[in-house]
């Protein structure tokens, strides 16, 4: 747990610092500490053993392994066709080309995964200090990103795009998704937020929102009568259905969502109670955040329905947590002192993180190991 707290602080405490650097003042300096920031958690991720996060072993190594023994792009197993993303295999080839050191892909991965996120956070740096939003990545993805290695590289550069769903420039915000989807074909739920960001601007009462919800219930509640089926119908016309159908029957249900339901439900509540305050400063953003915040809360409950696999799909909505938190918590600016929300905020972040990825051992990663971090202190 050390080397993640150690990670953390240094990463947070140079983000917050190159931001106190006067506008146009030491540029060059600036964004070498904002790169110092970004390559402390990547190097932590590459020097781990290759037992922290499960699909290190599973995929992310034989493909490495099997990239560095074919003579082009095309010459991989077929059997990876039809589920790894082509970007994902490009992305080792290349690597392959240039190193042996599988622990040099684990460190590459992570960052661009980070650097995507600390883009993407970056456009709302006049909203929330940039910090504030990596810490929520770090708390509740970092760890994830040690196991769920493609979707989570995918969905970080999928979210590049949110930005152009505000500017409503489409074709924009459909590259950075399709470039995601080269990954992770989860990628292209991301999609959905377009219309739904249409939705929350055009029928913005507090019963359309609420009708949303109980739509958005009930498809999770229905899910496995509603989806598998038509998934199975999909077989062979849209890449991965099966699978899909597959994760959504998964026998062993998983009860613990209610847990993240209850912490979600608290973000929930607090940007209600402060709801006029939000959509005065954002808008039709704030309109699309509320939507998102409930969303995810209610996301949560998939897990009763669609057992533990569920978490491939929750994790879309979720990933709107770097920037649903910040904003919520800094609508209580002039409630309560700066400093108060950002202790709220770190709080609220690390709790979870510490249950989660620490107390339960979600994902596996619980437990940082670097034989090479060990051979040095």
């Amino acid at each position: 747990m050390i080397y993640y707290l150690v990670c953390f602080f240094l990463s947070l405490f140079l983000l917050w610092f190159g931001q106190k650097i006067k506008h146009g003042q030491c540029e060059p300096f600036r964004w070498l500490i904002y790169g110092l920031a970004l390559l402390i958690p990547a190097t932590l991720a590459g020097l781990r053993d290759w037992s922290v996060g499960t699909d290190v072993l599973f995929y992310a190594h034989p493909i490495f392994k099997e990239a560095s023994t074919v003579p082009h792009i095309g010459g991989f197993s077929a059997g990876y066709d039809d589920w790894i993303g082509i970007g994902y295999l490009w992305l080792n080839f290349a690597l392959s080309q240039v190193t042996s050191n599988f622990n040099v892909v684990l460190f590459v991965i992570m960052l661009i995964e980070i650097v995507s996120v600390f883009f993407a956070i970056y456009q709302w740096r006049d909203k929330f200090p940039i910090w504030l939003g990596m810490l929520v990545f770090y708390a509740f993805f970092f760890n994830l990103s040690f196991n769920v290695m493609r979707q989570c590289l995918a969905l970080s550069i999928a979210f590049l795009g949110i930005k152009y769903i505000f500017e409503r420039k489409f074709l924009f915000f459909l590259f950075w998704v399709f470039l995601g989807y080269l990954f992770h074909s989860s990628a292209l739920i991301v999609l959905v937020y377009y219309p739904l960001f249409w939705y929350a601007n055009k029928y913005t009462s507090k019963k359309s929102i609420l009708l949303l919800s109980v739509i958005f219930l009930s498809l999770i509640i229905f899910s496995n009568q509603i989806f598998i089926p038509l998934l199975n119908s999909l077989s062979g016309i849209v890449p991965r259905a099966d699978a899909i159908a597959h994760y959504l029957a998964y026998i062993e249900k998983d009860s613990s969502g209610y847990k993240n339901f209850i912490y979600f439900a608290l973000l929930v509540l607090l940007f209600l109670y402060k709801r006029k305050i939000i959509l005065e400063n954002f808008q039709d953003i704030g309109h699309f955040l509320e939507v998102v915040v409930i969303i995810t809360a209610i996301s949560q409950l998939t897990t009763f329905v669609a057992g533990e696999y569920a978490n491939r799909f929750i994790i879309v909505p979720d990933w709107m947590l770097c920037f649903s938190i910040p904003v919520v918590f800094y609508s209580y600016i002039k409630t309560f002192p700066r400093t108060v929300i950002n202790l709220a905020v770190i709080f609220y972040c690390f709790f979870y993180w510490f249950y989660i990825f620490i107390y339960l051992g979600f994902n596996e990663t619980s437990d940082y190991s670097s034989s090479i971090l060990s051979s040095i202190f």
